[in-house]
């Protein structure tokens, strides 16, 4: 109960900020990591570096902060 309560005060704190900026700039570094890792897995081998689970999970961290940003922007409106 003590946790939705401090998950919704945290919500409410940040519902005027703007965080399109922040969704442009995780578009932006989520770009530069997939350089990164492909620029890795050309230098190693699969065993030594798991290329195709790392963008997997790039994509899944950079798509629920995504989700949840825009969530808090559309409880502002």
């Amino acid at each position: 109960m003590e946790q939705s309560n401090q998950k919704e005060e945290l919500l409410l704190s940040h519902q005027k900020e703007d965080f399109q900026p922040v969704i442009e700039a995780i578009d932006d570094w989520q770009g530069i990591f997939e350089i990164a890792l492909d620029t890795a897995a050309q230098l190693l081998p699969p065993e030594q570096f798991p290329a195709t689970d790392l963008q997997a999970s790039l994509a899944e961290m950079c798509n629920l902060l995504r989700d949840v940003l825009s969530q808090c922007k559309l409880q502002e409106r």
